[in-house]
């Protein structure tokens, strides 16, 4: 991904999301500083993880780092346009399962 900066001075360039109402760009990186005619280039790589725990009650305030195992890790861009997964608490041993569906 390349970015220009065309304007007359140094500027702050971003990417990101946009929110719910699809009013506001939420950014998710921010490169700062970046000179007139600058030209920025960035390679990214869309990869999705899965970490998941059991012992949260879902109106509890999360205030640290959640301690958990990697259990699942994609790169967004192997995968097909849809993909479908399901993840389930296997019964038997209490283990969060992530299979293709």
């Amino acid at each position: 991904m390349q970015a220009l900066n065309g304007t007359k001075n140094t500027a702050n360039i971003g990417i990101g999301f946009f929110n719910e109402t699809g009013t506001k760009i939420e950014p998710a990186l921010v490169w700062n500083n970046i000179a007139e005619n600058g030209t920025l280039s960035v390679q990214l790589t869309p990869t999705l993880q899965i970490y998941a725990v059991s012992d949260f009650k879902t109106t509890q305030l999360i205030k640290g780092d959640i301690q958990s195992p990697l259990l699942f890790e994609k790169n967004l861009i192997d995968l097909p346009s849809f993909t479908e997964w399901t993840v389930s608490i296997d019964k038997g041993t209490g283990k969060v399962k992530i299979t293709e569906a």
